[in-house]
């Protein structure tokens, strides 16, 4: 009996969830000094929270109204929404006119202490995983070079069947890449973003920060040579006013 319990339930969840969606939304900066700030969003259409929050209560007589505050309070709080792998980011309520969801914020000052010069693969989307973003390597750095190769694959772990899926990354540096596979580029070459709801699910790029460490190097070392000189024309002064 548990067992065409089990089946129906699974069977409900599949009918009613059939053409909802869930919005997957990835924002990464690298400055010039190279911190990263990157954004998450995993959001979810309000007629999927109505009727999985339905389903949760579908052996329980007392029907609730399904407000926002109701659906904000389950994308936070409810066990089968924690994302353990995103575990040690800030969380934020996310909420526009179709989506409800949370946006994990992960902060970064210098990228060399998440990078390898090993070459590193990413699954960015496998929110089932043991093991915790904060804990893994991202980059592959080569002098000052540094390459990324991300995948996401959101559909292979979810447990929704029928759920449209819209994937996004998005992607800001200081200057222009070396290579990348996105398809869509800003004018200035920048800013690059990939639509990953079709067939790709690989993020590649490469970058430099060569550039803007020499500048901060020589920016450092011309500020030690005026204070210097500075110091040495004091005492120089000083000297001949004995």
């Amino acid at each position: 009996m548990k067992v065409v319990n089990k089946f129906f339930t699974i069977l409900v969840m599949i009918i009613l969830l059939t053409g909802c969606t869930i919005k997957n939304e990835n924002d990464m900066l690298i400055d010039e000094n190279g911190k990263m700030n990157y954004e998450i969003i995993i959001a979810f259409d309000r007629e999927f929270l109505r009727n999985v929050i339905n389903m949760n209560n579908f052996n329980n007589d007392d029907l609730i109204e399904i407000t926002d505050d109701v659906m904000e309070d389950f994308v936070m709080n409810d066990a089968t929404m924690k994302v353990s792998y995103l575990d040690g980011l800030e969380k934020q309520e996310y909420i526009d006119n179709n989506y409800i969801g949370t946006r994990y914020i992960y902060k970064v000052d210098d990228i060399d202490t998440i990078s390898d010069t090993k070459d590193v693969v990413v699954n960015l989307g496998n929110y089932q995983s043991t093991e915790k973003l904060v804990n893994q390597k991202l980059f592959t750095k080569s002098s000052y070079q540094y390459s990324a190769n991300f995948i996401f694959d959101l559909q292979s772990n979810a447990s929704y069947e029928g759920v449209n899926y819209i994937t996004k990354f998005k992607l800001t540096l200081p200057g222009k890449a070396i290579k990348h596979n996105a398809t869509e580029v800003s004018g200035d070459g920048r800013t690059l973003t990939w639509d990953l709801s079709n067939t790709t699910n690989e993020v590649n790029f490469s970058f430099s920060l060569k550039g803007n460490k020499i500048n901060f190097i020589v920016c450092i070392i011309s500020i030690i040579f005026v204070l210097v000189t500075t110091l040495a024309i004091l005492i120089n002064r000083k000297e001949v006013n004995k």
